[in-house]
This record gives C-alpha cells, structure tokens and sequence, in this order.
C-alpha cells in the first residue's frame, strides 16, 4: 500500500492521506514513539517537566563518535552511542548467517545525522529573532528616544507572539523551531524526506523493516513513526537503563542523567533575555546614535529641531524589573492565562524570594538562583498540565507543545 500524505497537497487529501498512514502504522506491533501526535519535545524536560538540554560543552564527556564507520561529526550521547554500536554489531551478524538483509535506504546502518548542538540552533534562531526585532525599531525610530521607549515598541511588535517565537532558551527548547536532534538521543539512518509519506511506507512494509525494529526495540531503542529512519533512546527501557547506569553507578538513571547528562535551562532564561534586549537595543544606537527632537512654540507655532544622542541602557533596569519581565515573557510562551492580580502575585513572591534568600543562598555574591527557580517552577507546573491533558486533541494533526497551551 502507497501512503501519498506530504507537504503542498489541498488540506483535506493531505489530512485524509496522513490519517491512513497513522492508521495503518498502528497495526506494526513494534515499540513506536509518535513525536508528532503523543509525544512531543520528547527527551528535552526531565520527569519534573523542567526543559533540560544536553551538557555538551566538553567533547566527550557526555557525547561520543560512533566510530570509524560514521562522520566523526556526527555524534550523540555516550550511551545512546554504546546501545547503537551493539545493536548494529549484533543486526550485522545476523545478516552475516542468515537470510536477513536491511531495510531500504539504510544499508549498513550508518548514521547520516545525530546530536544537534543547541547552543548553535539557538543563536542562529536569536540572531534571525533579533535582526525582526531591528527592524521593528528602526522603522519606529523616531518614536525611540530611550531604553524606554525601545522595550515599549518590543512589547508591542514581541509579545503577542512569544508563543509561536519564544525567547528564552526554556521556550526555544520546547518549540516548533528547535531540531529533536538536541536532545542527544536520534539517530538517522538515511537522508529521506521528513514530510513524504511515500518513503516512509515503503520503508515500513518491507520484511527486513520488522526484523530491524524488532531488534533496535531490544537495545533500547523507540522507532520514530513518522521518521521510521530514525531511532530514538527510550529511557524507560530496562536495556537502555543499564547503558546510562555504564557511566555512572550507585542510582538511578533520573539522577545520572539530571547530574551527568543535562542541564536546566531556566537558569540561564535571564542572562538571555538580557542579551537579547540589551544587543538589540545597542545595535539600534550604535547606527543611530542621534535623537531628532521637534519641539513647537505655542505662541508662534514655530518648530525647532535639535539632536540628541541616544542614552545608554545601562542601569535603567535592576533585578526586580529584569525578573519581573522573565516572568511575563515565560507566561506568555507558555500561554499561561492568569488575572492581573495573580500574576502580581506571582511576581511578588519571586522578588521576595530574591531579596530574602539571593544573599544567603551564594555566600560569594548575591545569586539569582532562588528567584530563578521560582520561575522555573511557574512554567514547570503549567508545561505538566499541557501533556496530562494532551490526550483531547485530535491524534490525526501534527501537534507540538505550543497545541496544547
């Protein structure tokens, strides 16, 4: 059977043709995870549903090559890395004795893609974000005298779409822009189109297609359904628990992975958001430093020009005002709808936490991380409702986490 489902059909066959195709799959009795439709952002929060990222700043402490048979640039997570090399060990020797060979367009099973770095992904995404945000302003600029007036016109031209176009790192992660592939844990086997149905079913519906799920499933491994090619580390997997306890013994896999593997991104959402607002406005005064103010006497209607330079924002926001504004701009990526009385509330109780236990908290400085965490809590609690209740919408459409809030 053909599956014709792809990008540029009318809505409705292209909706009838992807439903099939989910209808069909669901039939191959093999371990599938669906990143489309139940679980999306998988691998990027831990079980407290914090966005977490692969700590990859030092090349292999945490990722690994595969060996000589793949790019050396193409890398993943040292034990999804360790479970791959034996699972493809073991299928090769398989095809070695018997009649089995390998699926189509895989021949081999060399990864073509794995670990995407994230840092990059998002600073390719803030640049583009940064430079809209620009031009915004330049357009506007001579309604922009200072800081002040820089952070209304983002307001204005931002905010109402922080949903679909995030800025933290916290929001980014768990966005349609973010690659899958940051999480450490996909594989892909071949260079197919993401959205083609064709391919796919054909890939699905061949004999050896079975054999290799079958066998990925048993070192620990998910098969993307609506990728099929690529293979995805199930961390629920007794198998590919006992790669992640390799690395670091004496607990479970949640906390080597939390303490080994992954970092928190909501500690770093200020810093970002600081950059970001502050690099743009710089950038704005850097190609226009000067201010053209009109000023109109009353009594002789006469208007008189005079220039200015454009102050520095330095200074003009403290801590208070800089985490208060994180936390409107994680409710609003996040969707979160609460009154103005709540959110108030919401905002006092992170200033007090900040001014009650920042000081104590670092004993060589004053640390934000008290209100951070805060933060972080807010958007943690409201990202675990979005996916207890992610099963009320409708599994035939591609759903990410934004379809939910």
């Amino acid at each position: 059977m053909d599956f014709f489902g792809k990008n540029g059909l009318p809505a409705r066959m292209n909706f009838l043709q992807r439903k099939n195709y989910k209808e069909q799959i669901e039939e191959i009795e093999i371990e599938f995870i669906d990143l489309w439709y139940e679980n999306p952002n998988y691998g990027l929060y831990n079980k407290n549903f914090e966005p977490a990222i692969l700590l990859a700043e030092d090349a292999g402490s945490t990722t690994s090559i595969f060996g000589d048979y793949a790019a050396p640039s193409v890398i993943a997570a040292s034990f999804v890395v360790s479970a791959f090399n034996d699972f493809r060990d073991f299928y090769i020797e398989k095809t070695q004795k018997s009649s089995i060979s390998f699926p189509p367009f895989i021949e081999g099973l060399v990864p073509k893609k794995a670990y995407i770095d994230f840092q990059d992904s998002y600073t390719d995404y803030i640049r583009e974000l940064s430079d809209r945000l620009l031009g915004t302003v330049v357009a506007s600029k001579s309604d922009v005298f200072d800081f002040e007036d820089f952070m209304d016109i983002s307001r204005r031209s931002l905010f109402p779409a922080l949903k679909s176009s995030p800025i933290t790192k916290s929001g980014f992660l768990l966005s349609d822009s973010c690659p899958i592939g940051v999480s450490g844990l996909c594989i892909e086997l071949a260079n197919q189109p993401y959205d083609s149905d064709l391919e796919k079913g054909r890939f699905l519906q061949t004999l050896e297609f079975k054999c290799y799920a079958d066998i990925a499933n048993g070192f620990g491994f998910y098969v993307d359904k609506n990728v099929p090619w690529r293979l995805i580390a199930n961390l629920e997997s007794p198998a590919m628990k006992s790669y992640i306890s390799r690395y670091h013994g004496g607990t479970n896999t949640e906390n080597i992975l939390n303490r080994f593997f992954r970092a928190k991104t909501h500690y770093d959402d200020l810093e970002d958001v600081q950059r970001f607002f502050l690099g743009v406005y710089n950038q704005f005064i850097d190609q226009n430093p000067l201010f053209t103010k009109v000023e109109v006497d009353p009594t002789s209607i006469v208007r008189t020009k005079s220039n200015m330079l454009r102050p520095s924002p330095d200074g003009v926001y403290g801590r208070s005002e800089w985490l208060s504004l994180l936390l409107e701009i994680r409710h609003a990526e996040l969707g979160i709808q609460i009154t103005q009385e709540e959110f108030t509330e919401r905002r006092q109780k992170v200033l007090d936490l900040q001014n009650n236990y920042g000081l104590s908290y670092n004993r060589n400085g004053y640390s934000l991380k008290p209100a951070l965490g805060k933060i972080g809590l807010y958007s943690s609690e409201h990202i675990r409702s979005i996916y207890e209740n992610k099963e009320n919408f409708d599994s035939s459409k591609r759903t990410t986490l934004k379809d939910y809030m």
